[in-house]
């Protein structure tokens, strides 16, 4: 992850902490999955594809899926489109860490793309799966928000892991997915979370938007406007809010 202070509030709730978010209690269950251990802020690892995952991909491949693009032909498509390799290949390589990226060098955003195919498709079955844990999708929903609209303004980098500010952005995107399923396990304390979650989306969409790269980069134009919708798995809400994108998004 980026340097930052060795000291700064959190960036959930503003708590003094020499770790940021790492130990705070509102993203833990998420964060502890993705960044260092006993509270110790390290490198994004976004966990790999597991067997199951794989054997869901494979066989619900040719679904459909509806997404902010409208009604896509399936994740085997979508994948062969935005790769330009045969599923087969694509299936032989997307297994095994997510940051090995020398036969697939856009494989975060792949692996990303599969994880918001099984969230869009069924949360419900999303939610049985022993690992990885639900914010991993919520994650991924967030990070295919960001890289289609850079795809679709023709500026996805070529290797997105080598760009110094995407582990920052898979980590406050965390930060993000972790607020949005925290009332999963704490249901009695969702009212408070709430205007967290939204304070947070509408902090990161400026990050993104006025610091996540420098002035000059050729990015900026194209992240003036990311959309990046609260993705939720409460009852009572839909399990995306694009009224997040209205109240958030920078002009």
């Amino acid at each position: 992850m980026s340097s930052q202070p060795a000291t700064a509030p959190c960036e959930v709730c503003g708590a003094a902490t020499t770790t940021r978010c790492s130990s705070c209690a509102k993203v833990w269950r998420g964060h502890k999955v993705v960044c260092g251990s006993g509270g110790s802020a390290g490198e994004i690892s976004i966990p790999k594809l597991t067997d199951e995952e794989m054997a869901i991909l494979q066989a619900q491949s040719a679904i459909p899926i509806m997404s902010d693009r409208g009604v896509t032909p399936g994740i085997k498509r979508d994948l062969e489109d935005l790769s330009g390799r045969p599923f087969e290949y694509l299936l032989q390589h997307l297994q095994g860490p997510t940051g090995s990226t020398a036969e697939l060098p856009q494989k975060p955003m792949y692996v990303a793309m599969v994880r918001a195919a099984h969230y869009a498709t069924s949360i419900a079955s999303v939610k049985k799966l022993s690992t990885p844990p639900l914010p991993c999708f919520t994650l991924a929903m967030q990070q295919m928000q960001v890289y289609m609209h850079l795809a679709n303004a023709d500026a996805l980098p070529a290797v997105l892991s080598a760009e110094p500010w995407h582990d920052l952005l898979c980590h406050k995107l965390m930060i993000l997915a972790s607020l949005d399923t925290y009332h999963e396990t704490n249901f009695s304390k969702w009212r408070a979370i709430e205007p967290l979650a939204i304070d947070t989306h509408a902090r990161y969409l400026r990050w993104i938007a006025r610091e996540m790269v420098p002035a000059d980069d050729p990015l900026t134009q194209a992240l003036v406007n990311v959309p990046l919708a609260q993705f939720t798995t409460f009852p009572n809400f839909p399990h995306a809010r694009p009224d997040m994108v209205q109240q958030c998004c920078v002009g």
